[in-house]
């Protein structure tokens, strides 16, 4: 699942000093954490598909 979100946590600062291995080391708290956020976010918006077309399809047969 590779969605356009990005965590972005308060009080780090992004600095190209630190090695590579030092910024991309997460915990697997945090990858389980950003995977139920990207989970609830595509859930939302598979959602929203799904009621808009409900809807477009009732315009449609009640717009007849």
């Amino acid at each position: 699942m590779n969605s356009g979100v990005r965590i972005v946590k308060r009080g780090r600062v992004e600095s190209s000093g630190q090695s590579e291995a030092l910024e991309k080391q997460e915990t697997p708290n945090e990858r389980k954490i950003a995977g139920t956020i990207k989970a609830w976010i595509a859930d939302r918006e598979e959602r929203r598909r799904l009621n808009d077309q409900t809807n477009w399809n009732l315009l449609i047969k009640f717009g007849q």
